[in-house]
């Protein structure tokens, strides 16, 4: 039983600092600036493409 309850503790562990790492991607992801060669460029987001190969950029 005490086995059991250990290796949840660790699995809680685990999920709550991914769940941390994944809130600290998402945050870093949604930044407009990125670095390219050394100099910071703003992105840009694909809205979708529609059948007549016209794209929508934000």
């Amino acid at each position: 039983m005490r086995a059991e309850r250990d290796e949840l503790a660790v699995a809680v562990r685990v999920w709550r600092r991914m769940s941390e790492q994944l809130v600290d991607e998402r945050a870093t992801a949604r930044s407009p600036v990125v670095q390219v060669a050394r100099r910071a460029v703003w992105t840009a987001t694909m809205i979708g493409c529609g059948s007549s190969g016209s794209c929508e950029v934000v």
